[in-house]
């Protein structure tokens, strides 16, 4: 099963987490359909989601245990790994704002700050609600937008920025 497929800014790889059951990366040579590299994400376990910041090279991995790993997508090194809320079912990058996310089951958002290329810090678990997903977030209004249980769309502004934010 896979969880997520990511381009390469060269559109020739694609970076993928594999089955719940084998937490890894996967790089794959697109136009020639064949596997380049296999990583394996200790200390993760089932994958649900990953994003790339494609300028520094950078897999974000939400993982089922409630942590993000963070890996190093040209040589499969894991940078770090952040604490994030219980039942992660997507993540994603902002280039914009150097800011990824991990939309949780529980009832959080975490936002993770890109320091520099190989620092992260978590400035934020934003309450949303119970079961809220998926989420998408819009870069010229801050806004993430959950499709709740309910099936009502809740809008919740993003107040943490990082440092030097505002």
């Amino acid at each position: 099963m896979v969880s997520r497929n990511l381009p390469s800014p060269t559109a020739r790889e694609w970076f993928t987490s594999t089955s719940k059951n084998k937490a890894e990366v996967v790089a794959i040579d697109a136009r020639k359909a064949t596997v380049v590299n296999t990583w394996p994400m200790a200390g993760c376990e089932e994958p649900s989601g990953l994003a790339m910041d494609q300028k520094n090279r950078r897999l974000f991995a939400g993982c089922g245990n409630k942590i993000m790993a963070i890996v190093d997508a040209d040589s499969g090194k894991e940078i770090t790994t952040l604490p994030i809320g219980d039942g992660v079912d997507a993540t994603g990058f902002d280039p914009a704002t150097g800011l990824a996310f991990s939309s949780n089951g529980d009832g959080t958002l975490t936002v993770v700050h890109e320091d520099s290329k190989d620092k992260f810090s978590v400035v934020q678990n934003a309450a949303t609600q119970k079961r809220a997903r998926p989420w998408r977030s819009t870069p010229t209004t801050m806004k993430c937008i959950w499709l709740p249980p309910s099936l009502k769309t809740l809008l919740l502004p993003l107040t943490a920025r990082g440092p030097g934010r505002t």
